[in-house]
């Protein structure tokens, strides 16, 4: 048989470990007057799909992962844009004297 799985990264999952899935059309989506079909998730056989939950569950806590990672290295750089200002006012102070 077959399953629905509606997960984050499922389908890059199976395309990663060569697992055969398609897009599931859940319905029609009437948009400028036309039918548009409605994609959710993907259909993959049902002997794989707990291997597949758990493989995104995994992608998703690492995209979770590199997300904080990022905006530490973001805060980081905005603390260190602010230091290098503040070091360069008070050399300026220091030289010039404060107006």
């Amino acid at each position: 048989g077959t399953t629905h799985l509606r997960q984050p990264h499922v389908a890059a999952v199976a395309k990663k470990l060569g697992i055969d899935c398609v897009p599931a059309l859940v319905g029609f989506d009437i948009r400028d007057g036309r039918s548009v079909p409605r994609f959710d998730g993907v259909v993959v056989c049902e002997d794989v799909a707990p291997l597949l939950v758990e493989a995104a569950a995994s992608m998703q806590e690492q995209s979770e992962d590199k997300q904080v990672r990022k905006r530490q290295r973001e805060v980081l750089a905005n603390w260190r844009g602010l230091l290098r200002v503040l070091a360069i006012r008070a050399r300026l102070d220091a030289d010039y004297g404060a107006c």
